[in-house]
């Protein structure tokens, strides 16, 4: 009887999670949620720095290494649910996450051994696949050839194209299209050369032996917030205005999307890490049952070698997410102010989920600030709170089973 009773549970969690991410397919929605429905863990805490990660390194691909132009789709894709394979993964991994359990359903690129996985860390792999689907292969092996050229020339291009250009990523094509493509040549550099240091620490990270990478390489980032919005901000006179407008008004609208992606990749991976850090008192307090039995032995194999590390990197974490969200909000917002780049359902949601993590994560960054400096701090249980009604400000997963169910039926 116990048995069927927890298969029913299981089967009705599992219509349950593939209706809330089918329906929203997005990354800040799949970080809330999961956050919120997770008993605090040890192995929650882990999925949640090396989420961050994959987000780091996906919000990088977009903002220097995805080639755009007027005719691309992926950046609007980069809204639509993930593939049913991943979706099914995503909720075999909640459920797994709600009994405490780690379920390998991904290997670690790092290390060659299986790896917890959370939903969000499988979502922000199925955005990589779909990037590495939809962007244009002429375009990714002409700029790899050509590293000093911003433009190649659109191949199949459509009657109605207005700029023939394709631009080696959005941060080029927002410096064209705003008249400051000498200065954000210059940011793009930095941001380069600031990601190429976190991949060494990411590797130092998520290895079990400290000595495997230099930590020193990876203190100093060289970049802060305010020289990334000034060196972002549109420019242009009246006059050159109109006629940006006309030249690149498709471009700004891709443009515009990708940016807000982005950011919705960025606040999703500090959500990850500001609510595991909030638990992680509580993730300790249940350790003893998190590590005892044969659930215990799972995830003792997965989960210690990496532990020691997690917490003396926040601050390498908090760089990279913070000059990443700075990036794409100044692009959608002065885009938003100058071009005509009209918000549709996808885009005035995220914004939205945006903006409310930014007000939150304004309040949590203090103490953010002096767990990276190595010092100890204490989370209020109206902290606490806050988070979790953030997290729990989403449809409850009975709602989307019902709206899942009612889709299969029609």
């Amino acid at each position: 009887m116990c048995i069927a009773n927890n298969m029913k549970l299981f089967m009705r969690m599992a219509v349950a999670a593939m209706g809330l991410l089918l329906v929203n397919g997005c990354a800040t929605v799949t970080a809330f949620t999961e956050s919120a429905l997770n008993k605090p863990s040890i192995s929650d805490t882990v999925d949640s720095f090396e989420s961050a990660a994959l987000a780091i390194k996906t919000s990088n691909r977009i903002l220097l290494h995805a080639p755009i132009s007027e005719q691309e789709t992926w950046p609007e894709k980069l809204y639509h649910a993930p593939n049913m394979a991943n979706a099914l993964k995503m909720a075999l991994s909640g459920i797994g996450s709600y009994y405490n359990v780690t379920i390998p359903t991904e290997f670690d690129p790092e290390t060659g051994f299986p790896r917890p996985t959370s939903p969000l860390y499988i979502m922000i792999k199925d955005r990589n696949q779909m990037l590495d689907r939809e962007l244009n292969k002429h375009y990714v092996a002409f700029f790899k050839q050509n590293p000093n050229d911003i433009t190649c020339s659109i191949i199949d291009k459509q009657p109605d194209c207005v700029n023939e250009f394709a631009y080696r990523n959005p941060l080029m094509a927002y410096g064209t299209i705003t008249g400051n493509s000498l200065e954000l040549v210059k940011l793009e550099q930095k941001v380069d050369l600031m990601s190429q240091g976190y991949r060494e620490c990411d590797a130092w990270v998520r290895r079990s032996n400290e000595g495997d990478v230099v930590p020193v390489a990876c203190k100093d980032t060289g970049l802060k917030g305010d020289e990334v919005e000034r060196s972002m901000q549109i420019n242009l006179t009246k006059e050159e205005l109109k006629i940006a407008r006309n030249n690149y008004g498709r471009l700004s609208k891709r443009i515009y999307q990708a940016s807000v992606a982005g950011a919705d990749f960025t606040a999703a991976a500090v959500t990850k890490i500001g609510i595991a850090i909030i638990k992680f008192p509580r993730a300790v307090k249940n350790a003893q049952e998190e590590f005892s039995g044969w659930k215990g032995a799972v995830n003792t194999a997965m989960i210690l070698p990496r532990l020691k590390n997690l917490f003396s990197a926040i601050d390498i974490y908090k760089a990279h997410l913070g000059t990443q969200l700075i990036a794409y909000k100044t692009m959608y917002k002065q885009l938003n102010e100058k071009y005509d780049t009209t918000d549709d359902d996808k885009t005035r949601e995220a914004k939205a989920r945006i903006e409310r993590f930014s007000a939150a994560y304004a309040k949590l960054a203090p103490k953010l600030e002096i767990l990276a400096r190595g010092g100890n701090v204490e989370f209020s249980t109206q902290e606490a709170l806050q988070w979790e009604r953030l997290a729990a400000s989403y449809p409850p997963l009975e709602e989307m089973a019902a709206m899942f169910t009612a889709s299969l039926q029609h």
